[in-house]
Parts: C-alpha cells; structure tokens; sequence
C-alpha cells in the first residue's frame, strides 16, 4: 500500500468518525432538550385536565412530574379531589335539641352534602 492510499484511507475514517461523532451529540442535545420540553408541557396538560374535573387523570400526570414547580401540591390536591369526587358513603348526622353533630370520612365534602341535601329554598 502506498502512502498516498494509506492518507487518503486515514482520511475517510476520520470523516466517518466525525459525521458519526456529530449525530450522536445531535441525538444526545435533542433528548435532553426533549425532556427539559416535556415537564412544562406536561404540567401545562395536567392543569387543563384538573380544571375540566378529571382529577384521577390530572392526578397521575402530576405524580409523574413531583420535581417540576409545585406539582406535588397539585397532585396532593387533584388526588384528593378525587377522592372526594368518588365517595357516595353519606355522613350520618345526629341531632338534638340544640346541636348538631356530623361525623364524616377524610374524603367526603359536607358543605356540597349540605347543600345538596338539607338546605332546600
């Protein structure tokens, strides 16, 4: 072989490695750029779907994010939202003469129970 082959070899490897060099860092920037995207999108995504009342869904997107701002505040919320959302256990109210006694679970929302259910007018 001579050297001119020999350099002109050398040359077209080096090519190839810097091409092949190049994508990885272009695949590489574009995944880490893609994940710093997706929070924001995400949590933008979740925060619709909790103001349209599907807190399950809401609930799951925000777990899956908890680092991102306060969406473990959100999801402690939308995860308690449903919850409420879900309950159909009614309280049991007791009463005499001059009190009023309500016993309820965590999850069950007596002002909506009340207003639902006593306050007619």
């Amino acid at each position: 072989m001579t050297l001119r082959k020999f350099t002109k070899k050398i040359k077209n490897n080096i090519k190839k490695y810097l091409v092949n060099g190049f994508l990885i860092l272009l695949l590489f920037f574009t995944g880490v750029f893609a994940n710093y995207i997706s929070y924001p999108l995400r949590y933008n995504y979740a925060k619709k779907e909790y103001k349209k009342e599907n807190y399950e869904k809401s609930a799951k997107i925000f777990k899956k994010i908890a680092k991102y701002k306060d969406a473990y505040k959100r999801y402690e919320d939308s995860k308690h939202k449903n919850d409420i959302k879900n309950d159909k256990i009614p309280p049991t109210i007791s009463m005499l003469s001059n009190e009023l006694t309500l016993e309820q679970g965590q999850d069950f929302n007596s002002k909506q129970f009340i207003s639902d259910n006593l306050i007619r007018g």
